[in-house]
């Protein structure tokens, strides 16, 4: 594709297929363009359920891709899923603007969609505008939604409050990734977030990587609400590496009780000291079967103090076990100290 490849051949054969799943790849095929593109999307049959396109790094790639795509989706009669990946590098200027988003915005209203999956990592130049336009399109009928909008100075806290407002009783799975989105998720916009999740929630994933705004008192807030009001959470993914303001306040007093899998990184939130370790510690349920913790730079951990106590609490349903301390000064000896503990407990990698 990156060559040249003619299209037609795929286009015929496809045009004779009436698929349940339509999955294509473009990625970092610089030379694909909106036509290119058009001759995969004009194949959508009425049977179709899934759409996957992948177009992230296509720098040839504009606004007319994003309608075609919008128009793809009408053809189907039950279409459930679709993703789309416009994944963009940082450095670059992404052709994507609020009208594309808008053209989306469109074909999903109204739908009965039940996943949607989409990548604007690094498309700098989309705006609260388009974002809110999109988010206010989402059908009441979603089960999965998965939204990145990683490294876009232009979004505010409007767009992340609109998102919580879409938030129904249907949604059992949240993936948001908004690292280094620090105008977009103040502390108060994760606190309305956190306060607006679902009941019936059953996964997420929450990537707030260098939000510098985020602070204790709202990733507590966060940390309640799940607990107190997500019963149903099996997987929870919370990234707040390099969020500085972050120190042992933000402390989780418990997790769901039926909770299957953690992963939580505080990369180089130098604040935390040994209460935050223990602190997860005394909260993990003892369902915990995949555990991931992440606390490298954070310098003000001890062995005896911060790892000791997390040894003895490791689960015995626990399956799989990472643990990051780089940059630890006390790594080695933390090491030491949980190498025994998983040589005591039979089945954990």
């Amino acid at each position: 594709l990156e060559g040249g490849l003619d299209m037609e051949p795929y286009k015929n054969a496809l045009m004779k297929c009436d698929l349940p799943k339509l999955e294509v790849s473009f990625d970092s095929c610089r030379n694909i363009t909106d036509s290119s593109v058009q001759d995969i999307l004009s194949t959508v049959s009425s049977g179709l359920e899934e759409l996957d396109i992948d177009l992230s790094f296509c720098e040839a790639i504009t606004n007319q891709t994003l309608a075609n795509f919008a128009e793809a989706m009408m053809v189907p009669k039950a279409l459930k899923r679709i993703s789309l990946s416009f994944m963009t590098a940082v450095k670059r200027d992404s052709p994507l603007t609020d009208d594309g988003l808008r053209a989306l915005a469109r074909a999903l209203k109204g739908s009965s969609m039940q996943e949607v999956i989409l990548n604007f990592h690094g498309c700098k130049v989309l705006t609260d505008s388009g974002v809110c336009d999109l988010f206010d399109s989402f059908p009441r009928t979603l089960s999965r939604v998965e939204v990145d909008m990683a490294f876009n100075p232009n979004i505010s806290s409007l767009s992340v409050v609109n998102f919580a407002g879409r938030m129904t009783t249907s949604l059992s799975a949240l993936k948001l990734n908004l690292h280094s989105c620090s105008i977009a998720l103040t502390a108060n916009a994760l606190k309305i977030l956190a306060r607006a999740l679902p009941p019936n929630l059953r996964e997420l994933n929450l990537d707030v990587r260098s939000c510098e705004d985020i602070d204790d008192q709202a990733l507590s807030t966060l940390f309640t609400c799940l607990h107190a009001y997500t019963p149903s959470l099996r997987s929870l993914v919370l990234n707040c590496s390099f969020c500085t303001k972050l120190g042992d306040g933000a402390a989780p007093t418990g997790f769901a009780s039926h909770l299957e899998a953690l992963n939580l990184s505080f990369q180089f939130c130098t604040k935390i000291t040994d209460y935050m370790s223990n602190a997860i510690a005394n909260a993990l349920p003892g369902t915990v079967q995949d555990l991931y913790l992440n606390f490298s730079g954070c310098t003000n951990l001890t062995a005896q103090g911060a790892f000791v106590p997390l040894a003895k609490a490791l689960p015995s349903a626990l399956r799989n076990f990472e643990l990051n301390i780089s940059e630890v000064p006390c790594a080695k000896r933390a090491e030491q100290i949980i190498e025994k503990r998983l040589e005591e407990c039979q089945g954990i990698r």
